[in-house]
């Protein structure tokens, strides 16, 4: 059998499978020949005349011995591909595959069946996130062997949380959104989950205040006068610009009697057409008392000096909160009613208002002071909460820092 070496289409990787699997031997052809036999004798003819006998039949020639089978030749793959000088052509591959496949050494390719998502869960089922947090939710696609196990994520609010590539949600603000998780091979299949996205507790900043710090406008959120900080500071007899009451309505002039109106319109609009009474916080100072919004402050109540104290306040509590009845009273009656400078904390909470603590009962003598200023925990005998807005809602109506604060009270 002869073999057209050049026939055999050089491929890196195939040739080199196919001669490895075939081991391809080609023996030398036998070189030796066995000698030709002799040829018999020749036999005699009888004389003429009569037809004699027949004559013998001269022997037949002995075949010589058949020559011994060459030894087979050896062909190593790297010298037959070495040999390989033609460039090999899509006819010479064709007719190799072919070849091969007929004598059973390789099985025509069947493209495998595609297999398509059936289903698709999302984990966590029920997350959770915090605003400017992130989490990461992975997607379980069955059936295992399917031919595209890949999805898509999308956010169905994005305002309220987005999600990457890879799953990967953001909390952008407080709410729900769906996050959905979709198929990549066409066949529609999807999951989608509710994503909760919750506030930020609110982290505690700490605050000193001071009296006498400044004598900017009050809290904007009710009627206000825009002199009322002097008017108060002038009813100590001494003139000093650094006592500050808020409110409106309470007093007018300096040492004046004013009638404390009953019904309180706030721009708010909260405790509009209600009766209330109101709280004052006072003393607070204009740089360190804003509380900005989605916070939690603790106001420290901290003496300076005590000359600052008695020039600014005669005898006054550094900050405190009173809560004045619908009744008359005066701005030197509200002076004396306090007669001692403590250290105290008072804590606003973005959460709830301002909430008075039980420790400010303390700060009043018997709880009121000549029938006419009350504790606030005292007064406010129906719940806990004295104010009725959240510092936020107080923050969205300002423009900056303002000194002490008016703080609409309960409803009747």
């Amino acid at each position: 059998m002869t073999v057209d070496t050049k026939k055999i289409v050089r491929v890196d990787g195939l040739a080199r499978a196919i001669t490895a699997s075939l081991n391809a031997t080609i023996g030398k052809a036998g070189s030796i020949q066995g000698p030709k036999g002799e040829k018999g004798e020749k036999g005699d003819i009888g004389p003429a005349g009569p037809q004699g006998p027949q004559g013998l039949q001269g022997l037949r020639g002995i075949q010589g011995p058949k020559g011994d089978r060459g030894e087979a030749g050896t062909v190593t793959p790297a010298a037959a591909i070495a040999d390989l000088t033609a460039a090999p052509t899509a006819g010479d591959f064709n007719a190799l595959l072919e070849a091969l496949r007929a004598a059973g050494l390789m099985a025509r390719s069947t493209p495998a069946p595609k297999v398509p998502v059936k289903s698709i869960s999302i984990s966590p089922s029920s997350p959770t996130v915090k605003e400017h947090g992130t989490l990461r939710l992975s997607a379980t696609v069955k059936p295992d062997n399917a031919t595209d196990r890949t999805v898509s994520w999308s956010s169905g609010d994005k305002l309220t949380a987005t999600v990457t590539s890879d799953g990967t949600v953001t909390g952008i603000k407080q709410g729900t959104t769906s996050i959905t998780a979709t198929a990549n091979d066409g066949s529609k299949v999807s999951s989608t989950v509710t994503l909760t996205v919750t506030s930020v507790p609110a982290q505690t900043e700490t605050v000193d205040v001071f009296i006498g710090d400044s004598t900017t406008a009050i809290w904007d959120a009710a009627p206000v006068d825009k002199n009322w900080t002097t008017l108060i500071a002038n009813a100590d007899g001494v003139g000093n610009v650094n006592v500050a009451v808020s409110g409106a309505g309470f007093l007018n002039d300096a040492g004046k009697k004013h009638a404390y109106p009953d019904q309180v319109t706030t721009a708010i609009g909260k405790t509009q057409g209600k009766t209330v009474r109101r709280v004052f916080l006072v003393g607070l100072s204009n740089d360190q008392a804003y509380i900005k919004s989605g916070m939690d402050a603790e106001i420290n109540a901290m003496t300076k000096t005590a000359t600052m104290i008695k020039s600014a306040w005669p005898g006054a509590q550094l900050i405190y909160i009173v809560e004045v009845a619908p009744q008359t009273t005066s701005s030197q009656s509200m002076l004396k009613s306090f007669s001692s400078v403590i250290n105290q904390t008072y804590t606003l909470f973005e959460s709830e208002g301002f909430e008075v603590a039980r420790d400010w009962f303390d700060w009043l003598p018997d709880g009121k002071a000549n029938g006419y200023l009350y504790d606030s925990m005292h007064a406010n005998a129906k719940g806990m909460n004295v104010a009725a807005h959240k510092i936020r809602e107080w923050v969205n109506t300002l423009s900056g820092p303002k000194i002490n604060g008016e703080i609409p009270a309960w409803s009747e």
